[in-house]
């Protein structure tokens, strides 16, 4: 495991596209979810780095990146209360995200673009 003060918060897109590329597919290795936990375990700015990354995942326009990204929700929800109330800020907005309704969608992407949530 790395040290936190040498995890860049600018890691965490990367980390979260791994571990959701990796969450859809059976019987893969856990080693995105590990890293991702280690990252996330820093600090809650690490952990809100996280979210936003999700956020933009969960406003993609295909339906398999927005599934992977929700059952990434799900592992991480239980286990991070800055987690949970990163997502309840706007729950309409995460709902019409994971539905794909098109101006939650726009929105989130704009976000996510921001560097955060909406």
């Amino acid at each position: 495991m790395t040290s936190c003060k040498n995890q860049c918060l600018k890691a965490a897109p990367r980390l979260v596209d791994k571990a959701t590329r990796e969450c859809g597919q059976a019987g893969s290795g856990e080693s995105a979810w590990v890293a991702l936990k280690d990252f996330a375990r820093c600090s809650d700015a690490h952990l809100l780095a996280i979210a936003g990354a999700v956020w933009e995942h969960l406003g993609a326009p295909h339906s398999q990146a927005r599934w992977q990204a929700l059952e990434l929700c799900a592992r991480l929800w239980p286990r991070s209360a800055a987690f949970r109330h990163a997502l309840m800020r706007d729950i309409p907005t995460f709902v019409q995200l994971v539905c794909a309704i098109a101006p939650a969608a726009s929105a989130g992407r704009a976000a996510a673009a921001r560097g955060g949530l909406p």
